[in-house]
């Protein structure tokens, strides 16, 4: 009866390396998260989900059919293994902290002509002042003059 003693026992942290195919799957996932700057987002979505983690990796298999039409079946089945790790989400966030930590911060463009560049919020305009223009003038422009 020695299979019952290690029935429930759980596997230390970092007791299980990554295989490579898990180790690219989770860098493109982070790689992606970190270019569209959604990591804030993602990792409360992830500390939200992680009593679900077993769960959501059981209703991937289960929707292996309809996923097949974003992803091959193999990834399909990597994530959904991944996901059964007890340390996936773990994981992910640090993976996650480590890359927004080493990407590098996008300075505004100065001394620029384009307005856009100058000021990221488009307001470029004086408050107050109309803008000038070659154009006939409106209706609005009409009435207030």
């Amino acid at each position: 009866m020695g299979w019952l003693r290690h029935a429930f026992a759980l596997r230390p942290e970092g007791a299980e390396a990554l295989s490579p195919a898990e180790e690219a799957l989770v860098d493109r996932f982070c790689r992606a998260v970190v270019r569209r700057r959604l990591t804030p987002a993602v990792l409360v979505a992830l500390e939200m989900a992680r009593p679900l983690s077993g769960v959501a990796a059981q209703g991937i298999h289960f929707f292996t059919p309809l996923l097949s039409l974003l992803a091959s079946p193999e990834q399909i089945n990597r994530l959904a293994e991944f996901l059964q790790r007890p340390d996936a989400l773990q994981i992910l966030c640090q993976r996650l902290e480590r890359l927004e930590a080493n990407r590098p911060e996008e300075t505004l463009l100065t001394g620029s002509s384009c307005p856009e560049a100058s000021d990221p919020s488009g307001c470029s305009e004086a408050a107050g002042q109309p803008e000038r223009s070659d154009a006939p003038p409106g209706p609005q422009e009409r009435i207030r003059q």
